[in-house]
């Protein structure tokens, strides 16, 4: 398997363990714990991600939902810089499992 089929196939995995219903921005302080600073404002980018999603505040239990979770997720993705992005590609082949 390439290394491409490899990460997808973890990020899969990483998304259905860490992403479901809940708040997703436990996930973001520690893939950025080494960056305080960064990962306050990328919380701040998921919060507005979700709120945007889900069409609501925060406080509305649609908000954890899974659907609203996994769209918030791809617009983060798509929203992080290169040097982001390797640190997310890089949690997730350090942390996700194959199986």
């Amino acid at each position: 398997m390439d290394d491409k089929t490899i990460f997808l196939r973890k990020l899969l995995f990483w998304v259905n363990d860490n992403v479901g219903n809940g708040d997703g921005t436990q996930h973001i302080r520690t893939i950025w714990q080494d960056d305080p600073e960064m990962a306050e404002h990328l919380v701040n980018s998921w919060n507005r991600y979700i709120g945007e999603c889900c069409g609501v505040t925060n406080e509305n239990p649609e908000c954890t939902n899974w659907p609203t979770q996994q769209l918030a997720l791809i617009r983060f993705l798509f929203s992080l810089d290169d040097n982001n992005l390797q640190v997310f590609i890089n949690h997730i082949m350090a942390n996700g499992r194959f199986w």
